[in-house]
């Protein structure tokens, strides 16, 4: 039996409940086949949390091999950005109304993610790794074949770091020179996996393909998602005549191009990220309608009690986490697009 919740407080609860030998992960099989039984999919309380922090530590923390690293990333995907936005020059139809060339918001955020995640994932940075892997699914060669294709290209690359490792002599001296690495912020997300030397081959392969592969799907979809609901807010503005009341993400980056060109600066940063408010607004608003992750997948392992109800082991729960996104006693207006709503409340 199957127990479906869209109460918040339950959710939260089972959520906080990991770790504690009450529920597991319980992942359709399809899912694990992909992503693999190690990565953070279909991990769970301590497990999950040692995968995440490493996953985090690649662009999180205040460390100045944190901030190199967020350094790269950010000119790699501006690079991209510019890329894939270049190349619409050679399908606009100019002189002819509605002769301008339709493209796929989903496809081009795709383009632009997987060779992002894959040069910064440890692949060959056209991206391969995640791209190939999608397509081989695709066109029907199955899961255990996709994720084979995917595990092939990144099992080359880590074969080739840990060959490359043992021949420089870096395994024996790891722990001397972690601190030098670190401050150097050398590597990309493989190099930085292969620092924690606890971790199994089967591991490092599913932390870094789950990366990958959920990034490059869950990232594009939200951009793309980003693209639709602004253009019906944009209309909204039109209609009402707010855009001189509130401040768009046009002005905003506008603003922020601007200052840079006053200082002589050409690549965004760090500090412009942490500038972009409403874009963070924007962002906020996209994940909360567009809800790329609707629900999650879980398992008593025990018989649960909550509140007074019966939850037999080895029953299914799925917290449906978008409801509480959706929830009228929670955002005025819930099914509308208005990223404004971010910027006075807090919650």
């Amino acid at each position: 039996a199957t127990v479906v919740s869209a109460d918040a407080e339950f959710n939260r609860w089972v959520l906080q409940a990991e770790g504690r030998g009450l529920f597991a992960g319980s992942c359709p099989t399809s899912i694990a086949e992909i992503m693999g039984r190690q990565s953070m999919l279909a991990l769970v309380g301590d497990a999950h949390r040692e995968m995440r922090s490493i996953a985090v530590a690649f662009l999180g923390g205040g460390t100045s091999g944190g901030l190199r690293r967020r350094s790269r990333f950010f000119a790699t995907v501006e690079r991209q950005a510019a890329k894939v936005l270049n190349s619409w020059n050679d399908r606009v139809c100019h002189g002819s109304v509605g002769a301008a060339a339709s493209f796929s918001a989903h496809k081009e955020a795709k383009n632009c993610n997987g060779e992002a995640f894959d040069k910064h994932g440890g692949g060959n940075g056209r991206g391969e790794a995640a791209e190939q892997g999608v397509r081989h699914l695709h066109a029907g060669n199955g899961i255990t074949a996709s994720r084979a294709k995917i595990l092939s290209l990144i099992g080359q690359k880590l074969d080739e770091r840990i060959k490359q490792k043992l021949q420089e002599n870096k395994l024996l001296k790891e722990a001397e020179k972690a601190a030098e690495e670190e401050e150097e912020g050398g590597g990309d997300l493989l190099d930085l996996v292969l620092k924690h030397q606890n971790l199994t081959r089967e591991q490092i392969l599913d932390l870094v393909l789950s990366m990958l592969f959920a990034g490059h799907e869950t990232s594009s979809a939200a951009i793309a998602l980003a693209i639709y609901f602004l253009q019906d807010v944009h209309m909204m503005c039109e209609e009402k005549k707010m855009r001189k009341q509130n401040i768009n993400l046009k002005e905003e980056h506008t603003r922020i191009a601007k200052i840079k060109e006053e200082r002589g600066e050409k690549q965004l940063n760090w500090d412009d990220y942490k500038q972009m408010q409403f874009t963070h607004c924007v962002i906020a608003e996209t994940l909360r309608l567009g809800n790329i992750v609707k629900f999650l997948h879980r398992r008593a392992i025990k018989n649960v009690q909550y509140k007074g109800y019966d939850i037999p082991c080895g029953w299914e729960l799925v917290p449906i986490i978008s409801a509480e996104h959706l929830d009228p006693s929670i955002y005025d207006d819930p099914q509308s697009y208005n990223p404004w709503r971010w910027q006075v409340s807090s919650n």
